[in-house]
């Protein structure tokens, strides 16, 4: 079925990230096939063992539209970096569950946009789905499910009791034991 893809122009992430200097200690952006780094921090390096990263100021090495942004910044200056991601509609900015990193989103496209777009082009119904997550953003994506599942791992402090939490985590076959019971 037909690809389809949102990406950020890369004046906007040069924006925000030139708005923003002074308070972000990481950052990230990748295209299909390049990843740009704001600074050599071996968390984000590790995401990325098979494309070697541009390490730069942005307004220098970022020649592309991109797929993702990613933001760190101390705590006391999450809403200032929430405030500059928001000030660029549709774009939206959200925090990292039990991390202190952040990434920018589009309104609208999420897990669940996405579920539902594959669930319609392969003719599945929600109540034959299953879906496996551990994070907040995850909560659309569990949404289209009619099986869904939360890491036992999850470091979510309120789980909706409509999600099933897995007798194991990621690091010990949490989505394999939960299919063989299925």
């Amino acid at each position: 079925f037909k690809e389809i893809k949102h990406i950020y122009k890369k004046e906007t992430i040069i924006d925000i990230v030139t708005r923003a200097k002074d308070i972000l200690t990481d950052l990230c952006s990748e295209s299909d096939d390049r990843t740009y780094l704001g600074f050599n921090r071996p968390y984000l390096n590790s995401f990325f063992p098979y494309m070697r990263p541009i390490y730069g100021d942005f307004k220098e090495i970022l020649v592309e539209d991109v797929n993702t942004a990613i933001f760190d910044c101390n705590a006391e200056d999450l809403g200032k970096l929430e405030e500059i991601c928001n000030s660029h509609y549709p774009i939206r900015w959200r925090k990292w569950c039990g991390s202190s990193y952040s990434e920018l989103y589009i309104d609208g496209v999420n897990k669940g946009s996405s579920l539902r777009y594959v669930q319609e082009q392969l003719g599945i119904s929600k109540e034959n789905t299953i879906a496996f997550g551990d994070s907040i953003n995850d909560f659309e994506m569990l949404d289209e499910a009619g099986y869904p599942f939360i890491m036992k791992n999850t470091s979510i402090k309120d789980i909706p009791d409509r999600y099933t939490i897995t007798n194991a985590d990621n690091d010990h076959d949490g989505i394999a034991i939960e299919l063989i019971r299925l």
